[in-house]
């Protein structure tokens, strides 16, 4: 199997073409994922912030018109989730019986690679899942058989499923085998042999059958034989003499490493909005039996029926489609210069430096044998051409079951029959651009923060600091004593009593104290007390009555 993209892919194939119909089912589709695995699939709905450079949904132009296929990918998964135990959650039985009961996180969570596959069919009233984990796990000590890799040796059957089995695939040539306890070899129309048996003893099953076992090799002592299939690389050059943040070169290489059968492929590629292509740069060589020819501009658009819908230059991609009948040993390279625009601050990610991840390409392929003839006659002066030449003949048209066959998981070593689509992707990209000044903001940030502390530096210096004498200047004062405190307290006190007994007297007693006191100013200021007295009084009444 292929484990490809490396961050996250969601493929749907709807039984409807209406544009409306298909964004609202495709944007419920992204959320319900989202939820139901923790993950990020909602980054693939247009609406999305995180689809500006990945992410965004692609249709194949190939389907014919009453379906429609679409599929997006994500070149890393940028929400720290864990993504097992939603995914176990889905299972009748959970972790608790059943095979995933043989399962352990922790070794999981450390493994180097660990993939989760979900199917989901819906046809009429049946719905069909289909979960499946695929892992690398090393082995445990002290444990036998395919207990070595996991959890427990014990395996419950769970309450909720009919039949409970174990399917292994095998490679060709089982004779002579010492087989598991109880297993069944089942022939597979697709080559190789499947083992089946009981789920209760699969844990139990010593694995060192399948190293002694006469099984059939290779000469390269290889038990798996190579797959007759394309080798795609693809990747953004740099261009000599020109900065790699602002120019590139645009490169995707397609070898059909098959020795007898030509191989037929459709491409689906997304350049973000920020890659902006020069088609009058696009060049193709083709090299066949150590032989290569090169076309360029408009014969290369035609040789290889290349298709594209430009950006708007904000938000959306640049799709290209193109499509080639690749002969045995035959490679097609094809190549485009690109430039790469500025972004605004804003558009960056947490990791400015590293540039910007771009989700995979994707292609269907099958075999061309027996679906592709010449179009034109073979020309003796272009050898090299006449073998690719089958590249614009043959049909186009995917259905929808071959479709959504292309993609499903198979117990299976053997090749696709003859005709079938297989849905294929290749990496990602790393995508370096240029850089505004992102010291800028600091520089701001810096050239306030100074001028806010000088002026409340200063402010707070003439308005308090000045009256009060530094820490250092400071003397310690001798201790008051007891006498002292008294005597303070007793004089707080009669203050206190003289003012309160003042503010409730009479006017009449104030007129009497003041005629008592050698000079009037004394009986002024008590009669001032007395006016300030009847004030707050005539305050406090008129707050009253505000209050009702």
């Amino acid at each position: 199997r292929d484990f490809r993209p490396p961050g996250a892919l969601l493929v749907a194939a709807l039984d409807s073409a209406e544009p409306t119909e298909v964004d609202t089912t495709w944007k419920y589709l992204t959320f319900v994922m989202s939820g139901a695995l923790c993950a990020s699939f909602e980054g693939m709905h247009k609406d999305s912030t995180k689809a500006t450079s990945q992410g965004r949904k692609q249709a194949v132009p190939f389907s014919n018109s009453s379906n429609s296929f679409l599929f997006a990918t994500l070149p890393y998964e940028p929400v720290c989730t864990e993504n097992l135990t939603p995914w176990l959650k889905l299972l009748p039985c959970n972790n608790r019986a059943g095979l995933a009961s043989l399962l352990r996180p922790i070794p999981l969570a450390e493994a180097p690679l660990v993939s989760l596959f979900m199917r989901v069919v819906v046809e009429d009233t049946t719905v069909q899942l289909r979960l499946s984990l695929d892992s690398v796990l090393p082995t445990q000590s002290g444990r036998q058989g395919f207990g070595a890799y996991l959890g427990s040796t014990k395996l419950a059957k769970c309450p909720a499923a009919d039949t409970s089995e174990v399917l292994l695939v095998a490679p060709s040539g089982l004779d002579g085998a010492r087989l598991p306890p109880n297993a069944t070899v089942l022939d597979n129309s697709k080559g190789g042999h499947i083992l089946k048996w009981r789920s209760d003893i699969f844990a139990t099953v010593e694995t060192p059958w399948v190293a002694s076992s006469g099984l059939t090799k290779s000469s390269s002592g290889s038990v798996h034989q190579p797959r007759e299939r394309l080798a795609v690389m693809r990747d953004v050059l740099t261009q000599e003499g020109k900065s790699e943040r602002t120019h590139g070169r645009y490169l995707l290489r397609a070898t059909n490493n098959g020795r007898t059968v030509s191989r037929e492929a459709l491409f689906m590629e997304q350049l973000p909005f920020f890659i902006q292509p020069l088609w009058q740069t696009l060049r193709v060589t083709l090299a066949y039996e150590g032989a290569t020819e090169a076309l360029f501009g408009v014969d290369a658009i035609r040789f290889l029926n290349l298709t594209f819908v430009p950006s708007d230059g904000k938000v959306t991609p640049t799709e290209v489609y193109w499509s080639a009948v690749i002969p045995p040993g035959g490679t097609v390279n094809v190549f485009l210069d690109v430039l790469k625009s500025f972004l605004k601050v804003e558009e960056f990610s947490y990791a400015c430096e590293k540039g910007f991840d771009v989700g995979s390409a994707a292609w269907l392929e099958r075999d061309a044998a027996a679906t592709t003839a010449a179009s034109s006659p073979p020309s003796p002066q272009n050898p090299v051409k006449n073998a690719f030449a089958a590249s614009k003949s043959g049909e186009k048209s995917i259905d929808f079951r071959d479709f959504v066959d292309s993609w499903s998981l198979e117990f299976s070593s053997g090749e696709r029959p003859q005709g079938e689509w297989r849905l294929r992707f290749t990496e990602g990209l790393l995508i370096l651009v240029p850089m505004p000044d992102f010291s800028m903001p600091f520089n701001v940030l810096a050239l306030t923060s100074t001028v806010v502390t000088f002026f409340f530096g200063s402010m707070f210096r003439l308005t308090v600091a000045g009256h009060m004498p530094h820490w250092v200047l400071k003397k310690e004062l001798p201790p008051v004593s007891l006498k002292r405190k008294i005597a303070r307290l007793t004089a707080a006190s009669i203050f206190l009593g003289v003012s309160f007994a003042l503010a409730n007297a009479e006017e009449a007693d104030l007129i009497s104290l003041a005629g008592m006191l050698p000079d009037d100013y004394v009986g002024d200021a008590l009669q001032f007390l007395k006016d300030g007295k009847d004030m707050l009084s005539f305050l406090e009444m008129g707050g009253k009555k505000g209050h009702h």
